[in-house]
């Protein structure tokens, strides 16, 4: 079976039935279900960022962009310090020429001797503790290094000059994988630890010096020394046995010695990231309870908050209402997110606590003018972000709006706060036109985006992204929502009334989009004259992102080809509306009843084997057991046309035309060919046996099956 591609409906789609499991295996969840809390930049956002994870080879890597200048490029620095292996850096460093594009290694060829040396012998100490350090050393092992650790030490410890600092940083880390702890303690405490305190050779070797006095049995100063590193492992590893407990006791202890450290800030985000509903299938609406161990978090973050030497207190206060919310208190969050919004922040975090504003507004506000004007600013701001962040790993990840995983942040909550939260309001709040706005936006806004950007390319299996089209929230929103508040969205794309109508328009799919699924709709109801009317408004680069094709002629009883081409719908419409016509005007009874059968063919046929003029998709195994070719389209949870009323109307119809047909034609030989054409075989060779049709029917009774099981005049197919 094809991958057949579910989206979820949200709680908005009142008309949509329960939807049904997908049979490939793959995941699914609500828009609700996007990871919120932030408190760290993302993936997405950090794509192209080697220091995203690692602030301390950032400061180093600045430190020698200081010494070599000011102009060479971080990432050069990066390569060649944290990157290059020694053997490549030795053979740049020592050949007669360098004719590489890495600034920095330029540099240290022409005018930093000091330092090529230097990094050389630091690569060196590398290789040689990394091998020292490995789980299969043992003592008599040949290290086979360009240095030994002892000669490393002796070495280091002799240079002087603008180095000094780095030199060292090496003799400590040397010494402490040979084991000379007092050595090493005495060497922090003669000069290292007389650097200034910013000095961040100081800073990197204190964890040494604080392993050192752990090693010797000096407990108290090894953990002030790891809380003044930020070492948290190493301040567990001095920590007495009554100072270990749970996560939120860690987090007491860890912010007791060291209030700001990073730890803190990414358990706080895996922690609360645990509590989102992410993993809830759309099957499964069942709310879960906040553990007792968020509630001890959420008085401790209050508390941490309140603490002077914290550099970012409304991250707690976040936090705090964060946890408030998620246990049902949207009151008591927006309480206390007020006071984080006024709180010294980091810039990750008074972002994060914007979204929060935001989506907590859509909750609690009424949804008057006043909040749509509130609204449309937040939207402007968080569409910027949208459109500021772009990265090809957001590119390639795209594909995961159908399913509503997280992979970019922004847009993941533009979609979580739009379809999750607004859009269900706004129906409630008697505003379709408004929903159907802000679920265009949300679902088309970062494609467009992507489409139109030249940087950026989309995976070669995404192909046109005709899946997402017709297998997301706003498509099923549209094909299930009154259709005269779909037409009057349609309108105001074409004609908008105040600055909402402007912005969203722009972020949304566009009219000839809308009006294709306006006409489809009418096709589906059997207005023929309003599917004219909106199928003429289509144009070909619509047309050419159908996710159908037909290749069949609806008004044919058999399985005869057709080059459908890509007007089918609007061609089907047009020649349906002159059979309504034609049959109110034509006074021959026998041309009237022909019309009728043609018409009734189609109505029969455009809902099954030409169901591509009512319908996105079908629901079937492509095992082709009946010979048609299906066009499928994606899976679009909850919508199964196949099933609907549309459907049952339109073959009543059907059948009520063919049997008015037969009672209004004269012609015996014409009824006896559609009767036989349907497969009535009983009715031909009972009532028209004289006719042709009748003759063949008596002639080939024994190979017509069909004959014994027919059903009369019911005239099914």
């Amino acid at each position: 079976m094809r991958l057949i591609r579910f989206t979820l409906a949200i709680s908005i789609l009142l008309a949509v039935a329960t939807q049904a499991a997908e049979a490939c295996g793959y995941t699914y969840y609500y828009p609700r279900c996007y990871f919120m809390f932030r408190v760290l930049e993302s993936g997405s956002e950090t794509a192209d960022d080697p220091f995203a994870y690692n602030k301390g080879a950032k400061d180093n890597c600045c430190e020698w962009q200081r010494l070599a200048g000011g102009g060479v490029p971080l990432g050069d620095i990066y390569q060649v310090v944290y990157k290059m292996p020694l053997e490549r850096f030795d053979s740049l460093r020592t050949a007669k020429s360098y004719k590489g594009g890495n600034r920095f290694m330029r540099w240290l060829r022409a005018d930093g001797g000091d330092a090529a040396e230097f990094l050389h012998v630091a690569k060196a100490n590398e290789v040689v503790r990394g091998k020292r350090n490995s789980p299969w050393y043992y003592s008599t092992m040949r290290m086979g290094g360009p240095m030994t650790l002892d000669e490393i030490v002796d070495k280091s410890l002799s240079q002087s000059g603008r180095l000094r600092d780095r030199w060292l940083l090496q003799a400590m880390r040397a010494m402490f994988t040979l084991g000379q702890y007092d050595r090493c303690v005495q060497l922090w405490e003669d000069e290292v630890s007389s650097l200034p305190e910013d000095n961040l050779m100081r800073r990197m070797a204190a964890s040494y010096a604080a392993g050192s006095y752990y090693r010797t049995g000096r407990n108290e100063e090894a953990l002030r020394l790891y809380a003044w590193a930020g070492d948290v492992w190493g301040m567990f590893a001095c920590a007495d046995e009554k100072d270990k407990g749970g996560f939120v006791d860690e987090l007491r202890f860890v912010h007791k010695y060291s209030p700001n450290n990073e730890y803190l800030r990414e358990e706080l985000q895996g922690y609360i990231r645990r509590l989102e509903p992410i993993g809830d299938y759309y099957w499964d609406n069942t709310k879960r309870d906040v553990p007792d161990e968020a509630l001890q978090l959420k008085s401790l973050a209050l508390q941490i908050a309140r603490d002077g030497r914290v550099e970012d207190q409304a991250m707690w206060l976040y936090a705090a209402a964060f946890i408030a919310d998620l246990q049902g208190n949207a009151s008591e969050a927006s309480g206390i997110l007020a006071r984080a919004e006024k709180a010294p922040a980091s810039r990750v975090v008074k972002e994060s606590v914007e979204v929060m504003r935001m989506y907590l507004d859509a909750k609690t506000m009424p949804y008057d003018s006043r909040y749509e004007q509130h609204l449309l600013a937040q939207l402007r701001w968080l569409d910027a972000k949208v459109a500021a962040n772009l990265s090809q790993r957001v590119a390639d990840k795209v594909y995961n709006l159908d399913s509503n995983q997280s992979f970019y942040y922004w847009n993941d909550m533009m979609r979580r706060i739009v379809l999750g939260e607004i859009c269900p309001r706004m129906l409630d709040a008697g505003k379709p036109v408004r929903a159907l706005q802000l679920a265009g936006m949300a679902e088309f806004r970062l494609v467009n985006l992507l489409e139109r950007d030249g940087r950026f390319t989309f995976p070669a299996w995404a192909g046109d992204f005709r899946w997402h089209n017709y297998s997301n929230d706003f498509f099923i929103m549209a094909d299930t929502i009154e259709l005269k508040s779909l037409k009057a969205y349609h309108a105001r794309l074409y004609n908008p009334v105040d600055a909402f109508d402007t912005f969203t328009n722009a972020r949304g799919k566009g009219a000839s989009y809308v009006a294709d699924i306006i006409g489809t709709r009418c096709l589906r109801v059997m207005d023929y004259a309003t599917a004219v009317q909106y199928l003429g408004q289509v144009s070909n680069a619509t047309k050419m992102m159908l996710n159908v094709e037909m290749d069949r002629s609806p008004f044919d009883l058999g399985m005869k080809r057709i080059d459908g081409g890509k007007d089918f719908r609007l061609r089907f419409a047009r020649e349906m509306l002159s059979l309504q016509r034609g049959m109110k005007r034509e006074a021959d009874p026998d041309t009237r009843a022909k019309m009728m059968v043609r018409y009734a063919t189609g109505l029969r046929n455009s809902f099954g084997k030409c169901w591509e003029l009512t319908q996105y998709y079908k629901w079937l195994d492509d095992t082709g057991t009946d010979g048609l070719h299906y066009g499928y389209g994606t899976f679009c949870g909850g919508i199964f046309w196949q099933e609907g009323q549309d459907k049952a109307k339109a073959l009543a119809l059907s059948d009520a035309l063919l049997r008015l047909a037969l009672a209004t034609a004269t012609d015996d030989e014409w009824k006896a060919r559609t009767l036989y054409d349907f497969g009535n075989f009983r009715t031909v060779a009972e009532e028209f046996g004289d006719t042709d049709a009748g003759k063949r029917v008596r002639s080939s009774c024994d190979n017509l099956v069909d004959y014994h099981l027919e059903r009369d005049a019911d005239l099914h197919l």
